[in-house]
């Protein structure tokens, strides 16, 4: 008797707190709905989270601007057929907590209230605002909304707005770094970011060229570090020196890290891919290196320059708006060289 009793009241406590949670919810959103109220959707029924978010959440501040900013990111349902490039599905769960959440810290941070929804139907009120409070402007709660833009959308509206926003660096993370890992490095730091992925390996980097490489900056007197995906984290044991391993792994790990360590560093060399998009909407010296695929480069793929025009907007040989003389894209699909390397450093070398 006493287990039902204790089971009619956990019911019927839980039942009181979700109907007070939801009067209360209603109650904040009314008072909110005069406020100049912005909803930016993130729907991981769309796509699984990527790099591609960069440039999406960069382009929802913009729209954002002097607003009251809600980002919303809908739950994936059991119904959802999306899957990830790395054809395991624990990956899809891995990119949310090791891209998409870093990501909104990064580039939202403070400036949105953030809703985690666990049930899209919450969201109801969210979904029928006009179509001009909200992102996509024709998000609807009964459909996959696709949260998507090209690099070339945000480009287009950074020029029209003559306002670039950049990704900063955590300024805490930043002095814990410096007092911390980098406390005994004394001379000029360069990075180097491997990339490795098993779905699209004929843009992974030249490892050997780069090992090479770092040799030569080393005996040149330059602290190298090498960064990697997280596929590939075993590599970093292999290329860096021991005194580096903590700040390589939580950089290669942490996006937050990482972003923070591009800062620091002198300059920062990264074979194209989703990771260069960090530096590529920073202030940070980088080189970025296999930016036109040898074997897309005239088809339509990944890396191809149809692609590059199409969905980023460059002409080849060109650079990005707003990039500054410590920042170069190579277009050479056979860039990651070991002689290539050091002419391209040799031309920066002065600069940093």
């Amino acid at each position: 008797m006493l287990f039902n009793l204790i089971k009619f009241l956990k019911k019927n406590l839980s039942f009181k707190k979700r109907f007070e949670l939801q009067l209360k919810s209603k109650s904040i959103f009314n008072k909110l709905i005069n406020k100049n109220i912005h909803a930016v959707f993130i729907d991981l029924n769309s796509y699984a989270p990527s790099f591609n978010y960069v440039e999406y959440l960069l382009y929802a501040r913009l729209i954002s601007k002097n607003k009251n900013l809600f980002l919303i990111i809908l739950p994936k349902e059991n119904f959802s057929k999306v899957g990830v490039k790395e054809k395991k599905d624990y990956y899809f769960y891995l990119r949310v907590k090791t891209i998409l959440k870093p990501l909104i810290d990064l580039i939202i941070g403070k400036d949105a209230t953030i809703i985690y929804a666990q049930n899209r139907l919450d969201m109801k009120p969210f979904f029928n605002l006009p179509s001009e409070n909200k992102f996509p402007r024709d998000a609807s709660i009964n459909k996959i909304n696709d949260t998507y833009i090209y690099a070339k959308e945000l480009l287009q509206l950074m020029k029209k707005n003559k306002e670039r926003l950049k990704i900063k660096a955590n300024v805490n993370f930043k002095n814990f770094i410096k007092e911390n890992l980098l406390i005994n490095s004394k001379k000029k730091l360069i990075s180097i970011s491997i990339k490795y992925n098993t779905y699209r390996r004929h843009m992974n980097s030249n490892v050997e060229a780069w090992k090479m490489f770092g040799q030569w900056l080393r005996l040149k007197n330059y602290d190298v570090i090498y960064l990697s995906d997280i596929e590939n984290l075993n590599i970093l044991k292999q290329l860096n020196e021991q005194k580096f391993y903590s700040i390589a792994y939580l950089s290669s790990f942490d996006l937050e890290f990482r972003n923070v360590f591009y800062n620091l560093t002198n300059l920062n060399f990264i074979t194209a891919g989703g990771l260069g998009s960090l530096l590529m909407h920073s202030d940070n010296n980088y080189v970025v290196t296999k930016f036109v695929s040898i074997k897309n480069k005239h088809a339509n793929g990944t890396g191809s320059l149809r692609n590059i025009k199409e969905h980023i907007g460059l002409d080849v040989n060109s650079q990005f708006p707003f990039s500054h003389k410590k920042q170069k894209i190579l277009w050479e699909p056979n860039s990651e060289n070991f002689e290539n390397l050091k002419k391209i450093f040799k031309s920066f070398e002065h600069k940093i």
